[in-house]
């Protein structure tokens, strides 16, 4: 096996898989959405002298669809922040709230510190920041993988015109 091959292996072992959730546009929710093999997209990127034509002809199609996947991945991550802070003030307003109507003699409004303890010390804070956190990384992966096939398009350009230069065989592009 060449160093070359031995690399990609690594990568592809290493290859951390992801969702992009999608979204339910009805219910402005997210719903399950698509697995990402990340070690198929890796091996994806990688440039096949053999195949070089059918490369060419694809590369476009993958950039696009990653950039779409991107945009996708962030709305998704806009939407869960947004309604991670939707919780977390209403959360905070709990805080506030009297425990009774009128309060208590001795009853005292909390600080903002205190409030914010609230929220930090609820068993949903976790999840959400889980949620927003996964959602960031969809969002990032994504666009990490629309820049590899941007990459690997300058690559397949820069192939083309060495092999037209150098009088090997001529890819109809």
């Amino acid at each position: 096996m060449s160093p070359f091959a031995q690399i990609i292996q690594s990568m592809q072992r290493q290859a951390l898989d992801f969702e992009v959730l999608g979204i339910d546009e009805n219910k402005n929710e997210t719903v399950p959405g698509d697995r990402v093999l990340q070690a198929q997209v890796i091996d994806q990127c990688v440039i096949h002298d053999v195949y070089l034509r059918e490369q060419v002809q694809l590369v476009a199609s993958q950039i696009q669809h990653w950039e779409r996947l991107a945009a996708r991945a962030q709305r998704v991550f806009e939407m869960t922040e947004r309604k991670y802070r939707i919780w977390r003030e209403k959360t905070m307003l709990a805080a506030f709230e009297s425990p009774t109507d009128p309060p208590p003699a001795k009853w005292k409004k909390p600080t903002v510190r205190e409030a914010e303890a609230a929220y930090r010390v609820h068993p949903e804070y976790e999840a959400w920041g889980q949620r927003v956190e996964r959602a960031r990384e969809a969002w990032n992966a994504c666009e990490a993988n629309a820049k590899g096939f941007t990459a690997k398009r300058y690559m397949l350009e820069k192939t083309v015109r060495r092999s037209q230069a150098d009088g090997a065989p001529i890819l109809d592009v």
